[in-house]
């Protein structure tokens, strides 16, 4: 990548205003490959969908990981996402996958807010909103707004599967009274540039809300920039989450705390690490 002279900032060109998480294309592979439950996630996800090939919809599809794994094991898939940087680098990677696969692949550009799709028949046999994208929306207003687009697109019967972080207390402290240069991270980029990561997190006028800054040192020596990366993220509990997901029409069927659970498993949440839940929206009355 090129460089800028040592110890300058940058901010991304990010659209919209603070509050919207919008990864940094670039780098986003290179940061979370390895990530140990981004190993898990969709695996337990397909496992969820049983053996039936279905027609399925991601919402914040990111660089295509999940969605292309499901196309590979023979669903039709449709992922949505706002960066177009992302779904350029999605698209990428379909137009490598055999031409079976990439036939069942198909990519949206909109903001999950305004979220407008169709799928063939009443909707989509499953909606996925995976690694915390529910997490980049701090107002209640986008969440309710959100959520009900997406039970929207769920055909009656359907599932809705929302996997999140379980809320970090000791985190929520910690950005109480602020905190920098959290988790690093060193990673490196498809062309051998080395990367650090460190987290800023910062509390607002809203409890559940924290601004959080995303700091990257990329490259060394003169050639070393550095790009921040800021918006606004929350933090929801099972309980809060059954609330928003009965306020847009579904059933919480079943929660999970972890990957590794069986599907039958009740969640311990005094381990937890994840919150995924499974909601189905009822089948309309004879």
């Amino acid at each position: 990548m090129a460089g800028v002279s040592k110890g300058k900032k940058e901010r991304t060109g990010r659209p919209g205003k603070l509050g919207d998480y919008v990864p940094i294309a670039e780098l986003y592979d290179a940061e979370y490959a390895g990530l140990d439950y981004l190993q898990q996630d969709v695996p337990f996800v397909l496992r969820l969908l049983g053996r039936r090939h279905l027609r399925v919809l991601e919402l914040g599809c990111g660089t295509g990981r999940a969605t292309l794994a499901l196309a590979r094991a023979g669903h039709e898939v449709t992922g949505v996402d706002f960066s177009a940087g992302m779904l350029a680098v999605a698209r990428q990677k379909a137009a490598r996958e055999p031409k079976g696969v990439a036939a069942r692949l198909h990519w949206i550009r909109q903001d999950l807010r305004r979220l407008k799709v169709g799928a063939k028949g009443d909707g989509f046999d499953a909606v996925l909103l995976l690694f915390n994208t529910l997490c980049s929306f701090s107002r209640l207003a986008d969440l309710t707004l959100v959520l009900a687009r997406a039970a929207a697109a769920v055909r009656p019967g359907g599932r809705l599967v929302v996997d999140l972080f379980f809320p970090s207390f000791e985190l929520i402290a910690q950005a109480a009274d602020g905190a920098w240069g959290l988790d690093p991270h060193d990673f490196k980029l498809a062309d051998g540039t080395p990367v650090r990561r460190t987290i800023d997190l910062e509390s607002t006028s809203d409890p559940s809300v924290q601004r959080i800054t995303h700091r990257y040192l990329i490259g060394s020596g003169s050639k070393q920039r550095e790009v921040a990366n800021p918006f606004l993220g929350t933090w929801t509990t099972p309980r809060e989450l059954t609330l928003l997901l009965e306020q847009a029409g579904l059933r919480c069927a079943r929660f999970y705390s972890d990957y590794a659970e069986s599907l039958n498993a009740v969640p311990d949440w005094s381990t937890a690490r994840r919150i995924i839940v499974v909601a189905v929206k009822p089948k309309a009355s004879p």
